[in-house]
């Protein structure tokens, strides 16, 4: 699989539940993480720190992160740059929950 650009989006008002940290294992589980060049986050609220540090945990080539509108503290952003040597760019829009 050559995907090397992946979004992660949970409509904001659509009533839906966003994608849970068990979800989040679920994807890094199956992600084609040798490529995976640009990941994009948005409106994911029920996200938690371990959710999005196991999506970081299997997204080493990763270059660009973007996220919005998410709910994490400070431990999902130390294992993104623990886990992700490569990361040049790093966008963070409507953080909630980080102290």
């Amino acid at each position: 699989m050559a995907i090397t650009k992946l979004t992660l989006r949970c409509a904001q008002g659509s009533g839906t539940d966003s994608l849970s940290d068990d979800g989040a294992r679920h994807v890094a589980a199956v992600l084609p993480s040798e490529r995976l060049a640009r990941l994009k986050l948005r409106g994911l609220r029920q996200l938690s720190d371990d959710g999005f540090a196991s999506l970081a945990g299997v997204t080493p080539v990763i270059r660009k992160l973007s996220v919005a509108s998410i709910s994490f503290g400070p431990k999902a952003f130390v294992a993104v740059l623990r886990s992700c040597p490569l990361l040049e760019d790093l966008s963070v829009k409507r953080l909630c929950g980080l102290l």
